[in-house]
């Protein structure tokens, strides 16, 4: 039996990952696209929090 780990085990072509849950995968997420840009979303975070404190200490 050939090792499929590192190469394709059909000899003619490689048809890459398919099967059975291929109708139901997505392109793409909100969950991966996060984990990507997590730095983009931690300075919108910040410049929220910026933007409210003020607003908080004004009212109190």
């Amino acid at each position: 039996m050939r090792d499929h780990v590192f190469e394709p085990r059909d000899d003619d072509a490689d048809r890459g990952a398919h099967g059975m849950f291929d109708d139901q995968a997505k392109s793409r997420d909100a969950w991966s696209w996060a984990s990507m840009h997590r730095a983009a979303l931690a300075g919108v975070a910040v410049a929220a929090v910026a933007a409210v404190i003020p607003r908080a200490m004004r009212r109190g």
